[in-house]
């Protein structure tokens, strides 16, 4: 799957948001709330392609270096000023007779592992160009079903760690859902019968860009650089 779609723009900060389908969904509202605007900055969403986005950790760490990189093979990483990414919703497979589809769904067991290589090929390149800014996101909650809630509930965990470990800043999706609909199982999500399982109408991407993502965006750009 290819990186992001445009080329980045020369005449304001660019932010990329990496993540799977829910987060395919928010990224125009945040893109609209931040493009253009003092403070704000140019938003786009790897990768350029539909379904589920960057899947498991597994198959994220394997193309991570596509995801990337732009349409043109170059190397983007560097020159952003803020990546936001969250990995969670395909990594819900049980260890023993889990449906397993490489690029579509992993294993529990395998989250972390995938993952904290991922963080360290972040943090390496954070190390060497000090602008850049890492957040990540909590995956946010299977509203309709505990169990599967649950799982999701122990990624998060085990991410919220990883992070305070790398010096990497989150923002807490599945809290804030949960503090708007009720915690799982619930019927109706932000306006929508089976919203939040895993995914919303338009209106509840909206609010969860405008709610929660676009000021955790606005004060990792206004914050200053700090040695890691």
């Amino acid at each position: 799957k290819p990186g992001p779609a445009l080329p980045l723009d020369s005449s304001q900060k660019n932010c990329v948001i990496l993540g799977d389908s829910v987060s395919i969904g928010y990224t125009p509202f945040v893109s609209a709330a931040l493009d253009g605007i003092e403070g704000g900055c140019a938003v786009q969403h790897s990768p350029f392609a539909g379904d589920g986005g960057d899947e498991e950790t597994a198959y994220g760490l394997q193309c991570l270096e596509y995801f990337l990189r732009s349409s043109d093979g170059q190397e983007i990483l560097p020159k952003l000023d803020l990546l936001f990414f969250n990995w969670g919703m395909h990594n819900l497979e049980p260890d023993v007779g889990g449906r397993l589809i490489p690029g579509q769904s992993g294993r529990q067991s395998d989250y972390l592992p995938s993952l904290a290589r991922i963080v360290q090929r972040l943090v390496e390149v954070r190390q060497r160009h000090k602008h850049l800014k890492l957040l990540f996101g909590l995956t946010s909650p299977w509203i309709c079903d505990e169990s599967q809630d649950a799982i999701i509930r122990g990624l998060n965990v085990q991410a919220r760690k990883l992070m305070a470990n790398a010096s990497i800043p989150i923002v807490d999706l599945h809290a804030a859902v949960v503090g708007r609909c009720g915690a799982a199982p619930q019927k109706t999500c932000l306006n929508l019968t089976g919203g939040g399982c895993p995914h919303y109408s338009n209106d509840g991407y909206e609010w969860i860009a405008n709610s929660t993502l676009v000021p955790a965006f606005k004060e990792q750009l206004a914050a200053v650089e700090i040695a890691v």
